[in-house]
């Protein structure tokens, strides 16, 4: 498998201090960290990467957990570091597990942010369709954007997050993201990323939010079988973008989490 060569921005901290990494959700990037990336880098070097397909790096007409894990490993030879803590959030979430069991010696400390490690549905699949339902051609503006997307995505947060994904290269309107690849993997993505005798034995965080629907009871229990060391969180009046939606507990969950 052919990795890519990650983009990423680096967010707070010393390159002394110990890293942090953090990776996004789907239709998301780095820069939907911009804000809690500084308040988690006292003591550490906080870095948020744009995973393939997504942000400003490299897309491919592969876009899977293990080509996703492969990348990572990838930026951290670049990079010369020799351990990381690893935040993923939702997609970046199972990424994070995949590359944690697979590389258990590079993980210090591991985060996971309201996804669990099992079978879900295909979640954006009515986001990612409306979105592909755009027409690019015929757009004058981002405000024409919204106003049709609202048609399908009635929920203004939701579709301001959705069109950070939409860029004007002149006068041509395109997705930043690779919207039909993304597509053509809304059902794999949503499988879980674990094999049976998949197992990480260092300190784990499972961070969900109280509204969200991602993370039943029983998933945090699944995910104790693979991560016998977990410890999971629940952060109230947050829902899936637990970060956004409540990020001052979120940021005292996790702060509290690495300096324990």
């Amino acid at each position: 498998m052919e990795p890519l060569s990650l983009q990423g921005r680096c967010l707070g901290g010393q390159p002394e201090d110990p890293t942090l990494v953090i990776l996004h959700g789907m239709l998301g990037s780095s820069r939907n960290w911009a804000t809690v990336g500084p308040a988690l880098a006292k003591g550490f070097q906080v870095w948020a990467l744009d995973l393939r397909n997504h942000g400003s790096s490299p897309h491919s007409p592969v876009h899977s957990y293990e080509a996703m894990k492969v990348d990572l490993e990838t930026f951290r030879v670049a990079m010369g570091w020799e351990k990381i803590v690893l935040l993923g959030h939702s997609m970046g979430g199972k990424a994070a597990m995949r590359y944690a069991v697979d590389y258990p010696e590079r993980v210090s400390k591991l985060m996971i942010v309201d996804i669990g490690p099992g079978d879900h549905d295909p979640y954006h699949a009515r986001e990612v369709e409306a979105l592909a339902a755009l027409p690019l051609q015929c757009l004058e503006n981002r405000r024409e954007a919204d106003e049709i997307l609202a048609r399908d995505v009635p929920d203004w947060a939701m579709r301001q997050f959705l069109l950070t994904n939409l860029r004007r290269r002149g006068k041509v309107w395109e997705w930043q993201v690779n919207l039909p690849v993304l597509q053509n993997n809304l059902v794999f993505l949503a499988q879980s990323p674990m094999t049976s005798g998949d197992r990480f034995f260092e300190p784990t965080l499972l961070v969900r939010g109280a509204e969200s629907t991602f993370v039943s009871d029983a998933e945090v229990e699944l995910a104790k079988t693979y991560f016998p060391e977990l410890e999971a969180v629940t952060i109230p009046r947050a829902g899936h973008n637990v970060h956004v939606e409540n990020k001052e507990a979120f940021v005292a969950a996790v702060r509290g989490f690495l300096e324990d």
